[in-house]
């Protein structure tokens, strides 16, 4: 059986491997030629960019060095019941006690070296696409948290041993790895990027065994391909497009074009069925103001579908007027925004605060409605239909 793996941005004594799935699961690098490399991968970064001295103390001053932030960081989770850092300590150089501890997703492979169970064209362990589903997990479980996470691999050091690495991205890696990771931040509401492994594991591994599990359904690929590309493009026509599509896989059905008109029974569908299952699963949401926000929502996507620009500025002022009526915070911040417009005699337009508000709400409705699909399907399928 060989294996090979990706690195993660965490860095986290294992008791054992945390399995996500047959032949592929969480663990730290065991081999000490893998630790070694990576050891010296790690100190190379740090003489380059984070130039942190690797002992705390000289000449009987104490001050923040790698020794000092590994120490302070596993005092902080050494209850943890993931956590073993007993066979840290015959490693004597301290980058070698840091290469033992970074986190890494391993894949065993069979004899003749194929991925065993995954394959490319069923979309299995890619690892372009476990990122893709990684990123999807840490967004659906972190609800404080309205833009997509960043990957948990370190994408620039796929192979840590040669290539074509940007040395930037891994000098923001051991920047984060050294000092974030270390800093004890273990809000439950975070952003996976600085926060400690078994935060990301607790909260994310369920959804991301689901995912797995249903990773030959072709629906879910595109939800997941839709959801990435969303948090990637500029334009936001595009980008709205692309996640009221993905709303709209979820809850609408073909109307029959005999007793509707197609345009107008999408939107009552849209509106009313999306509503529905926000009330099913978060009964304190007030459903009659989403209803109609979602109704000048997908009214806007029409403008766009359409090519109605002239009518765009129109439906973002009434999405605004709603904001401003139904949404306290929003309103706030306008209010507050005209009282610095008498003193500084300007008011920026509020067309970006109507489009971060729109996007916002609906990668949270996004959010709800995927974690509701994940648990039951046969409710979306009642409801679609």
């Amino acid at each position: 059986m060989f294996k090979e793996y990706r690195l993660t941005k965490y860095f986290f004594p294992l008791k054992a491997p945390l399995k996500i799935s047959e032949g592929v699961y969480f663990d730290n690098l065991r081999d000490p030629v893998e630790i070694r490399q990576i050891s010296k991968l790690l100190r190379q970064l740090n003489n380059d960019y984070s130039k942190l001295p690797p002992k705390t103390s000289m000449f009987g001053e104490e001050y923040l060095s790698i020794e000092s932030v590994l120490h302070d960081y596993l005092e902080g989770i050494e209850d943890n019941v993931y956590f073993d850092s007993s066979g840290l300590d015959k490693y004597k150089d301290i980058f070698n006690r840091m290469a033992s501890c970074v986190v890494a997703i391993i894949f065993e492979k069979n004899e003749s070296g194929k991925k065993s169970l995954y394959e490319k064209e069923t979309y299995g362990f890619e690892f372009e696409y476990l990122q893709k589903i990684c990123s999807v997990s840490s967004f659906l479980v972190n609800p404080k948290i309205s833009k997509y996470t960043r990957s948990i691999f370190l994408p620039e050091i796929q192979n840590p041993f040669g290539g074509n690495n940007s040395r930037d991205n891994e000098g923001e890696y051991i920047f984060n790895l050294l000092i974030t990771a270390g800093s004890k931040r273990k809000q439950k509401n975070v952003d996976f990027d600085f926060t400690y492994f078994s935060v990301f594991y607790d909260k994310s591994i369920l959804i991301l065994k689901k995912i797995i599990e249903d990773r030959e359904d072709k629906k879910i690929i595109y939800i997941i391909d839709v959801l990435e590309l969303s948090f990637k493009v500029d334009d936001d026509k595009v980008r709205l497009m692309l996640v009221i599509s993905l709303l709209e896989l979820l809850v609408a059905h073909k109307p029959n074009p005999t007793y509707y008109n197609i345009e107008d029974s999408i939107k009552l569908q849209f509106s009313n069925k999306i509503a529905t299952l926000l009330y099913i699963s978060k009964k304190k949401l007030n459903i009659d103001n989403i209803g109609k926000e979602l109704k000048l929502i997908y009214d806007l996507r029409s403008d766009v579908t359409h090519g109605n620009y002239e009518e765009i500025p129109k439906t973002r002022n009434r999405l605004h007027q709603h904001y401003l009526s139904a949404d306290e915070s929003y309103r706030v911040k306008f209010e507050n925004a005209k009282k610095e417009a008498i003193i500084f005699d300007k008011l920026e337009f509020t067309d970006s605060w109507v489009m971060d508000t729109v996007f916002c709400n609906i990668h949270r409705y996004i959010r709800i409605l995927l974690l509701e699909y994940f648990k039951d399907r046969e409710l979306f399928d009642i409801i679609r239909n």
